[in-house]
């Protein structure tokens, strides 16, 4: 029987942040906190405890220069990689192999677009050479993220095994499904809210939020950025694709295919179902009153058609959606 503890560490890398403030980290008994100039190992992974060993890879992850992703030191660097067992890059591989290069993605050892500054960890479960880590990564201010890391003992070195991402605590609202909406196993329905562009729609609880800005302002592209929906696996099925300016602009980019057909969601919106990319999907959820915005709903498939479950949950996604000043 796994044994449950409240050991926890706070792990601040102040040199990431730009001002020192306090994120949302989840209330615990016995706290200690550091910063990068603490003595903590991130070259040395002996004799450490579960918590140290993630604590010291984070350490060195955080603070290391330049993308470790793009320059794939995840897999070269001797400093990060003593930290990880093989099937771990191996599934790191895969996910960032899985994303969709013209937009969507995220960094799958910290489960968001950015290095957090902040670290928090708490042992769930310890047995023998087996290790249950809960992370809490998160920005000044924000709510933390959680991150599950099971962790195995191999030649008295803990190393990371498997990487799970949970989204945050408070990240978005939730709000009762709509009657019939397939569920995911052990979650509810949840709501997203786009502030920037006044939109709403469900997404099943178990997913994770990413957003994506494009703000290069030599980028001719009307897209202004990307909501990625990916499950805990990794894949990304579904994505929402921002764009504003005028249709024929975004034609430039996205012309017209010829298996283009209109739809009607149940709020009234006309939907543009058309096939883009390589037989991805894209539904074109049009403004009802400024022709300037919309928003399209990508299933990234590539593989055939989407298999019935996915194709129910984007059906439902698609009768949720709201413009909100509409």
């Amino acid at each position: 029987m796994m044994n449950k503890n409240t050991n926890i560490l706070l792990l601040t890398i102040l040199s990431l942040a730009a001002c020192r403030s306090t994120s949302t980290f989840p209330e615990t008994d016995a706290a200690a906190s550091t910063s990068s100039d603490t003595a903590i190992s991130i070259t040395a992974n002996g004799q450490q405890s579960p918590i140290d060993t993630l604590a010291a890879f984070y350490g060195a992850y955080t603070n290391y220069p330049g993308n470790p992703l793009v320059t794939r030191a995840y897999k070269d660097n001797s400093t990060l990689r003593q930290y990880m067992t093989d099937d771990l890059v191996t599934g790191i591989d895969e996910i960032l192999a899985s994303f969709d290069p013209q937009g969507g993605g995220y960094d799958p050892f910290v489960c968001a677009q950015d290095r957090p500054p902040e670290f928090s960890f708490e042992t769930l479960e310890t047995s023998g050479s087996q290790a249950t880590i809960r992370a809490y990564a998160g920005f000044p201010g924000t709510p933390a993220t959680r991150i599950d890391v099971e962790m195995i003992r191999e030649n008295d070195r803990w190393l990371i095994d498997t990487i799970t991402c949970l989204g945050s605590e408070s990240s978005v609202p939730q709000s009762p499904p709509p009657t019939d909406l397939p569920s995911e196993p052990g979650s509810e329905w949840l709501r997203y809210r786009n502030q920037d562009y006044d939109f709403g729609v469900d997404y099943p609880g178990g997913w994770i939020v990413y957003e994506t800005t494009v703000d290069d302002p030599r980028d001719i592209d009307p897209v202004e950025g990307y909501v990625t929906f990916s499950d805990q696996d990794g894949p990304l099925p579904v994505a929402l694709v921002i764009s504003t300016g005028a249709i024929s602009e975004y034609r430039l980019v996205f012309p017209k295919s010829a298996s283009a057909q209109t739809l009607q969601t149940a709020a009234g919106y006309q939907v543009l179902s058309e096939e883009q990319f390589r037989g991805e999907q894209y539904y074109i959820i049009l403004h009802p009153t400024d022709d300037a915005l919309r928003v399209a709903l990508r299933v990234i498939s590539r593989e055939g058609p989407v298999d019935t479950r996915l194709e129910t949950i984007i059906n439902m996604m698609l009768d949720s959606f709201v413009y909100r000043n509409s």
